[in-house]
């Protein structure tokens, strides 16, 4: 299923990401990331959080 391995990629991304950040805030505990880039984290966890709440308010209408 496309949608599924779309979710897994972007699971795999944010592991990545975490470990590379969590690297650079042990060595480099001062780095600091461009304002845009930052920006990218907080927009797509906006809409990753967004479509799992309609997927979750879907599946609700259903059972009921």
């Amino acid at each position: 299923n496309m949608l599924k391995k779309t979710v897994y990629e972007m699971a795999q991304y944010s592991l990545e990401l975490y470990k590379m950040l969590d690297y650079l805030d042990k060595k480099y505990p001062e780095s600091d990331f461009p304002h845009w880039w930052q920006a990218k984290l907080v927009k797509a966890r906006e809409y990753v959080g967004a479509a799992k709440h309609y997927l979750e308010s879907e599946m609700r209408e259903k059972n009921h």
